[in-house]
């Protein structure tokens, strides 16, 4: 289900490419959540576990989780995808539930 974790490089210069999940560029908080949400399917992840899973134990509040899910919200919403909540548990939705 997962993809490799080893950062994929360019095969002309090497550089580390960018990750892409959804169809867009994320950075490796959105990854975490991301891919959280996706091992969890259509039964979602409770609030606190994600917050978990993005923040660990870095002494952030959780209204730092509901801002970053609703700008990850807005950067997914070409590709169809959306992160819903229903304050307790939260879910990926949308037409492509396949990554790419």
């Amino acid at each position: 289900m997962f993809e490799s974790r080893e950062a994929q490089l360019c095969p002309h210069c090497a550089k580390p490419l960018q990750p892409v999940r959804y169809g867009i560029a994320v950075s490796a908080m959105a990854i975490r959540i991301l891919d959280a949400l996706d091992a969890a399917g259509p039964r979602g992840v409770s609030a606190a576990d994600l917050f978990q899973v993005a923040y660990g134990n870095r002494g952030a509040k959780f209204g730092s989780l509901r801002s970053y899910v609703n700008a990850l919200n807005r950067a997914l919403a070409p590709s169809g995808v959306a992160i819903r909540s229903d304050r307790f548990v939260y879910r990926i939705v949308g037409q492509m539930r396949q990554r790419a």
